[in-house]
């Protein structure tokens, strides 16, 4: 487990969110830093959007999506394939 990430696969082939974290510091600056100023604009708005809905129970909303919808952890792991995706494509 590193940053919080629990990496369960093989350590010689890594899990989705591993390799994310393999690819970011190790891609192209400028299309990482790109990636992730897109991924904080997202975050960012969707803070705005939540905090308009819920107000300051923002934080309990979030914590009871994360522990009671079956396809989070599944939905976090696509998202980490998709930024991964992303990076490498445009680092060709």
């Amino acid at each position: 487990m590193f940053l919080g990430i629990d990496d369960e696969d093989d350590f010689l082939h890594g899990s989705p969110i591993g390799k994310f974290f393999d690819i970011v510091f190790t891609a192209n600056n400028d299309v990482v830093r790109h990636e992730l100023e897109k991924i904080a604009e997202s975050y960012v708005a969707m803070d705005i959007l939540l905090t308009e809905q819920f107000g300051d129970e923002v934080a309990q909303k979030i914590q009871e999506v994360i522990f009671s919808n079956p396809e989070f952890q599944d939905l976090k792991t696509s998202f980490f394939m998709e930024k991964m995706s992303a990076i490498v494509s445009q680092s060709e």
